[in-house]
């Protein structure tokens, strides 16, 4: 079982590494550094973000989005047993789908477009502080994993998203875990077509 004090959620999206303290609309995240516990709230920060060590990348390396008006979209992976995924499974996995782990030390899931390696989506440890330590997988034991889709990135943002929910469904099947919505409740069609429609919109808005 988990509590939300302990679970990394995202309803704010990433803030700037040149400017830290702006917060673009999407996703909440919590602290990555110390005891996983709880910030109290504070809106407009995510001063955590700041201490995370970067992942070092290339002119090649796929990096997440980092514009302002940027929205993130996600769903959880959740495991049925008490005892949680282990890493080593949550590496394995992951790697099988064709994620590969890099920037802001999270699972991401890339595609050459337009001769550029782009993010279609990412995968984070859904508890916190929400990263991965690569080197130490076969120490991880986590409750769930939360699949997030950072827009504008993918050219075929729609795609993506259905990228992004087949690999939650097939990590699910291996792993034995359900997926659920970015509440973490119970994935309904209803809720899928939503966010569908809702990305489309937004591409539309973001083309024009």
């Amino acid at each position: 079982a988990f509590d939300d004090d302990s679970v990394f959620t995202a309803s704010r999206v990433f803030a700037s590494r040149v400017s830290a303290n702006r917060v673009f609309e999407g996703a909440d995240l919590d602290q990555a550094q110390g005891e996983p516990e709880a910030l109290e709230e504070k809106p407009g920060t995510v001063d955590w973000l700041d201490e995370i060590e970067a992942v070092p990348v290339g002119e090649q390396t796929a990096r997440l989005p980092r514009h302002e008006d940027a929205q993130v979209y996600s769903l959880n992976v959740v495991a049925r047993d008490e005892h949680g995924f282990s890493g080593d499974d949550v590496l394995r996995t992951l790697l099988g789908c064709g994620l590969r782990f890099g920037d802001m030390d999270f699972f991401h899931f890339s595609e050459v477009q337009s001769g550029i390696s782009k993010i279609q989506f990412s995968v984070a440890n859904m508890m916190q502080p929400g990263v991965f330590d690569i080197d130490r997988m076969d120490h991880l034991q986590t409750q769930g994993l939360m699949f997030f889709l950072t827009l504008p990135g993918p050219e075929d943002m729609s795609g993506a998203f259905d990228e992004m929910l087949a690999t939650a469904q097939a990590l699910a099947e291996t792993l034995d875990g359900d997926v659920l919505d970015d509440t973490r409740s119970v994935m309904t069609k209803q809720y899928i077509e939503a966010t569908r429609q809702t990305i489309r919109e937004f591409a539309t808005r973001h083309r024009q």
